[in-house]
């Protein structure tokens, strides 16, 4: 009888990168196999060889992608297991740039805050205001006039976070919330914001690494030889400590609340709205940016609430899922949930300036699109997505064609909407039966997400 464990239609069998030299803190490891995680898996199907479970197939990708970042800016491939010495030297000297980078950076600040912001409205040109025709709407300087409004600065000390909630006071409103919504919607209403909450840290933690593409620019700014080289070793350092440290510090460290990086928050009662971002250094301050903006474009629109009840499931679901303690696994593990995503997004063939500018404004619509999904869509077309199926690709296809027509100036209704009637027969194959819970539990669990 064969040992050989059965891969799914949503499963790949890539070889599991923690049996080499490097590898994370060993509760780390522990956390991966129980699936003792934020987004807490259960009745995990088999995965190929290697893995015990499709977190681990996440974390292979992000800690094998991790790894390179710090071989590509320190040199160093092998750091051994959690805190070993070779980890422990350069995170002493990580600290050590740290201070030497904010001495640095005192006195360029603005620059560097406009800087950032210019970079934010080159990474998504969804914020511009455009016309009718697609041009975007000039100020009085002949600037473009953006959807939001920035807020940036640094604060050297490190950030606070508001107070936290820690593990009792979440279990708590969890049980009080649940006997409110008592018929399964908070669940998945949850698992939706779980995701979203990934795919917000995941694209984040990718583009902290932006300053790279301004290197000419920082370098002049800053005035410090090899300074890009500096944030790099710094972030690549510092992003690896989440695999490397204990689980139990970092969580103490988190629920502190305290010396953070760097923080966001999105301020919709301003016109228009407010992205506020702040950190120690200029790279952490691009992730809080971007994070900010992808907040921001996470936010539900008005349609696609269908009650008040929706409504209020969605601020409980922020409430539970929007907690600091979340975020460490959310740091691990989004990026591949990020790059899962954004692999299967459609691309243009033609290889030019307009063509890719106008291919990001598409891939900011169409994840813009995903999340506003109404949570049973949204669950079952993401499986499809991350198990790269024939459904999921002519899904996003079609929401590709119906978003390209609408930059192009052509009117879409829900009538006349392809992607709408794709999804609908769809949902008719896979939401109107009696396993379509079954569907969305078992996809959840490989997601690492329980239902209660």
């Amino acid at each position: 009888m064969s040992n050989k464990k059965k891969i799914n239609k949503y499963q790949t069998n890539e070889d599991m990168q923690f049996d080499g030299p490097s590898r994370p803190d060993p509760s780390v490891e522990r956390s991966l196999s129980t699936r003792d995680t934020s987004f807490k898996k259960v009745d995990f199907p088999d995965t190929g060889e290697g893995y015990s479970n499709y977190e681990e197939l996440l974390a292979s990708d992000q800690y094998k992608n991790a790894l390179n970042k710090l071989s590509e800016f320190t040199g160093v491939s092998d750091i051994g297991v959690g805190t070993s010495e070779t980890y422990g030297q350069l995170s002493m000297r990580a600290f050590g740039m740290l201070s030497e980078l904010i001495r640095a950076e005192t006195g360029k600040e603005g620059t560097l805050i406009k800087l950032c912001e210019r970079m934010m409205v080159n990474m998504f040109p969804e914020l511009i205001k455009r016309n009718r025709n697609g041009e975007p709407v000039l100020d009085q300087e002949g600037k473009p006039m953006l959807k939001v409004q920035f807020d940036f600065k640094f604060k050297r000390e490190g950030s606070s976070f508001q107070k936290p909630k820690n593990k009792q006071e979440l279990e708590q409103k969890e049980e009080e919330l649940t006997n409110d919504f008592n018929d399964g919607d908070l669940d998945l209403e949850r698992a939706k914001r779980r995701l979203a909450n990934a795919l917000t840290q995941g694209s984040s933690i990718d583009a902290t690494y932006a300053f790279k593409k301004f290197e000419n620019i920082v370098t002049k700014v800053i005035g410090v030889p090899n300074v890009v080289e500096k944030y790099g070793f710094l972030v690549s350092t510092m992003m690896l400590g989440y695999w490397q440290y204990d689980e139990s510090m970092l969580s103490s460290a988190s629920s502190s609340g305290k010396g953070a990086a760097g923080k966001t928050r999105v301020d919709t009662s301003t016109n228009p709205p407010t992205i506020h971002a702040e950190a120690v250094v200029f790279p952490f301050l691009i992730h809080e940016a971007v994070k900010g903006i992808m907040e921001y474009l996470a936010i539900p629109k008005s349609s696609s609430f269908k009650s008040g009840r929706d409504i209020e499931l969605y601020k409980s679901a922020r409430e539970l899922e929007d907690q600091v303690i979340h975020e460490i696994w959310d740091i691990r593990l989004g990026p591949a949930i990020w790059r899962k995503l954004i692999k299967q997004f459609p691309r243009s063939l033609e290889n030019n300036v307009r063509k890719r500018f106008f291919e990001k404004r598409l891939q900011t619509y169409i994840y813009v699109n995903i999340l506003n999904l109404e949570r049973k869509e949204f669950l079952l077309l993401f499986k499809e997505i991350m198990g790269e199926t024939e459904d999921g690709k002519r899904l996003l296809g079609a929401m590709f064609y119906d978003i390209s027509g609408k930059l192009k100036g052509d009117e879409v209704t829900k009538s006349t909407s392809y992607f709408r009637k794709e999804m609908d027969e769809f949902m008719k194959k896979h939401g109107n039966d009696d396993s379509t819970d079954d569907d969305i539990s078992d996809f959840l669990s490989q997601m690492g997400i329980r239902l209660n």
